[in-house]
């Protein structure tokens, strides 16, 4: 993907405004590359932080509880999530961004609407993932969600 022009990087109404925090949710999929080319864009024109986010969904079961031990499951979720956030860091480290990241444990949209406010970023870059339409019927878009419940910018990269 191309990043858009620079006067295209931003959302309406925040091109004037500094953003000294940018907050890319990313899964390790090409999508995520998007993202990232798109912020890294962003930084490169306005400067700014680059922090990189990671979302382990919950082990919900109460039978994988009783097998594990929580430090092993904590341990699980930052190694899974290290690895997920590995593509996206070497992306930004050959741009030369040394981002910060971040892997928290919680459901998608709530989780990444939540650590954006409590963290003060003033945009959030996310990529649309392809889905079926069934499939969007059914289960909706983490980033819809994210834009419904975000009370910052949030750029959505189709």
């Amino acid at each position: 993907m191309t990043p858009a022009a620079p006067d295209r990087l931003l959302p309406p109404g925040v091109a004037d405004m500094s953003v000294s925090k940018i907050l890319v949710p990313v899964d390790g999929t090409p999508e995520s590359a998007d993202a990232v080319a798109h912020a890294l864009a962003i930084v490169a024109e306005r400067g700014g932080e680059l922090h990189l986010l990671h979302v382990r969904l919950p082990v919900e079961s109460c039978h994988a509880k009783l097998l594990v031990d929580g430090r092993t499951l904590h341990d699980w979720h930052r190694e899974e999530g290290e690895q997920a956030l590995a593509p996206s860091l070497a992306q930004c480290r050959a741009a030369g961004v040394e981002p910060l990241c971040h892997v928290i444990v919680g459901h998608l949209a709530e989780t990444i609407v939540r650590f954006a406010h409590e963290q003060h970023f003033g945009l959030v870059v996310m990529r649309r993932h392809p889905q079926a339409a069934l499939t969007h019927l059914l289960l909706g878009s983490v980033c819809e969600d994210v834009q419904a419940q975000c009370r910052i910018p949030v750029t959505v990269l189709d």
